[in-house]
């Protein structure tokens, strides 16, 4: 080697101590070099270098943490050598199995002597990845496999199923769940013997990695003797009615989902897991399946406190038996206690009754409704039927009888809208209709609801108050990318007193304004407005949302909405002329509860004396 080479390495040399002296100090301190006879805590933890990977996923490598500075006050976490060396081989784990094998880490503890801290900085060179050069899906026995009135199961028809893409860095993980995937989409067709092998080839001289999938599907499978285990106080009846199956139906995975999933929703158990039956199990056509339960104790007794905006503090205490005289009915008592609301309510449920797939449910209730227009006080009784259809669609045949009285009316609001009958019987029959696609209950990404019901009171059933009442309500859920979800919903009212309007109750009318209507407004103070500065309500209602909530961090969401509505006196009179708008921001975090969520609204024109402004915490989305 010449002068010049040797020149050329110096400088060479020169500037990658320089970097590193500039990276990490010239005298970085590692663990070796830290006095460990003495306590030390974690400052900050910082990376550098980071590329491909944002800092606060790499950080999620950590077990060693660093302070809180939302919380400065709270003692800073201990340092632990053994912990942080550990978190820097897991840290080069997660880039090896993301295609980066030629990641190094250096890291400098930095520490304070004077305040017995560390804050240790670490400095990555991600290197180049190993990519995707070939993805290859071989399956065998073709002719053998086929599915009855197929030609078979080509390679093609997989491809849309394939988590790693020719090409990409080659992730491990992506590239089990590809198998996964693929497991997934043979068991859906019928093939449960399916047998999957997987096999990557790494170069990393040439940064490159061959990919196959092995597959043989094995023979289409059918459903043959299931045997339940685990049951104790339940009867196996019970259980057997929940079975979406039948023996000799073709196999299919969805089917065995939607199983455990309505066993669980019966409440009755803690685990449900499907098997294969060692014990019956053949290498035939026909699959035998151990169905595992675990129950859970029938009866629960509970007590709630929370708070909303508009109800203050609330308490609940409610007693449940989810296995009531067996047969998986299920009999609740509840009482509830708010500004607003005083309630004692009871429920009984009998599920495939009168008809398979249907549930008869007997409600009543005795309750104080205290609101700006009237004091109310009522007992109701109502039983109803449900029926599951297929295709998501759930309908409700149902009669209410309700003794109602209304008392502390202004005369001028009794005056304004047209009289009112302070106290009567409403009976008579109501149905309904509901449609739901929805992914969660309580957090929906994705799917709709929409649900038409009618209400009514007849002379024929014995009501004194005579009317009916038709509500129609449509929601949408859509991702639309960056991990943000776009809600709306739509609601239109329609109210008809059957004979003079005295004869339509107050708390029937629909009213406007609040926390789970157009947020900004006060509760029920969107629409017509009496001379007694009381909420008239009316006879026709519009309601929408449009919602944009977005995941930010750790379980934490934000959201921005424009809510409208508007309330009519007149009926069949849906006032879409006359929407009144709100816009507002919102924050929430995901709880095993549902969602809680703090609400900020603003009215574009809020009613003479109300804030221009409302502030609303709840637990679940209001939509």
């Amino acid at each position: 080697m010449g002068g010049r080479g040797f020149f050329a390495l110096f400088v060479l040399t020169a500037t990658i101590v320089l970097l590193e002296g500039l990276l990490l100090g010239v005298n970085a301190v590692e663990v070796a070099g830290l006095d460990l006879a003495r306590p030390w805590h974690v400052g900050t933890i910082e990376i550098e270098g980071n590329v491909a990977f944002p800092k606060k996923s790499l950080k999620k490598v950590f077990q060693t943490k660093s302070q809180n500075k939302y919380l400065p006050f709270k003692h800073p976490p201990a340092f632990d050598p053994v912990v942080f060396l550990a978190d820097l081989g897991q840290l080069k784990l997660f880039y090896e199995t993301h295609g980066y094998y030629d990641v190094r880490i250096r890291y400098d503890l930095a520490p304070e002597p004077e305040k017995g801290r560390v804050n240790p900085i670490v400095v990555l060179e991600e290197g180049l990845p190993v990519r995707v050069s070939k993805i290859s899906i071989d399956i065998a026995g073709q002719k053998r496999q086929a599915l009855p009135g197929q030609a078979g199961v080509q390679a093609e028809e997989l491809r849309p199923l394939l988590q790693i893409s020719e090409g990409e860095p080659f992730d491990q993980q992506k590239y089990k769940e590809t198998e996964v995937s693929l497991r997934r989409w043979f068991l859906e067709k019928g093939y449960a013997r399916v047998r999957i092998e997987r096999r990557a080839d790494v170069y990393l001289r040439d940064k490159s990695a061959i990919v196959r999938y092995s597959i043989l599907p094995g023979p289409v499978c059918f459903f043959g003797h299931t045997r339940i285990q685990g049951l104790k106080r339940v009867e196996e009846e019970v259980v057997r009615k929940e079975i979406v199956y039948h023996r000799g139906e073709r196999f299919a995975l969805s089917k065995l989902r939607r199983t455990r999933q309505r066993l669980l929703d019966l409440r009755l158990f803690q685990m449900v897991r499907f098997e294969q039956d060692s014990k019956r199990s053949t290498p035939g056509e026909v699959v035998d399946l151990g169905l595992k339960v675990i129950e859970r104790p029938p009866r629960d007794l509970r007590l709630s406190l929370g708070y909303s905006t508009e109800e203050g503090v609330r308490t609940q205490v409610g007693w449940e038996h989810v296995n009531f005289f067996g047969s998986a009915r299920n009999a609740a008592l509840t009482a509830e206690y708010s500004s607003l609301v005083r309630k004692f309510s009871g429920r009984f449920l009998n599920p495939h009754f009168p008809f398979f797939r249907s549930r008869a449910i007997l409600e009543f209730s005795q309750y104080d409704d205290d609101e700006d227009t009237y004091m109310l006080y009522a007992t109701r009784i109502s039983p109803r039927i449900e029926h599951d259809f297929p295709y998501h669609l759930t309908g409700v045949l149902g009669y209410r009888a309700e003794y109602a009285r209304h008392t502390d009316v202004n005369p001028l609001t009794e005056a304004a809208i047209g009289g009112l009958d302070r106290k009567g019987m409403i009976s008579g029959p109501s149905i309904g209709l509901r449609f739901d696609t929805t992914d969660d209950p309580l957090d929906p990404k994705k799917g709709g609801v929409i649900g038409l019901y009618l209400d009514s009171s007849l002379g024929s059933f014995g009501g004194e108050y005579t009317y009916y009442r038709i509500l129609l309500e449509g929601r949408r859920y859509q991702g639309i990318g960056f991990r943000t979800t776009l809600a709306t919903r739509l609601k239109v009212g329609l109210a008809d007193p059957i004979g003079s309007i005295e004869y339509y109750p107050l708390f029937e009318r629909f009213y406007a304004g609040g926390q789970s209507s157009v947020r900004g407004f006060e509760r029920r103070r969107l629409g017509p407005i009496g001379q007694a500065n009381d909420p008239l309500g009316g006879l026709s209602l519009v309601e929408g949302s449009v919602e944009l909530r977005r995941l930010i961090f750790d379980g934490i969401s934000g959201a921005t909405f424009l809510d409208f509505g508007q309330v009519s006196m007149k009926r069949f009179d849906p006032p879409f002329n006359g929407l009144k708008l709100a816009a507002g921001v919102g924050v929430s975090y995901k709880s095993p509860i549902g969602p809680v969520r703090v609400d900020l609204g603003v009215p574009f024109d809020a009613p003479d004396g109300d804030r221009g402004w409302q502030v609303y915490f709840s637990i679940g989305h209001m939509f």
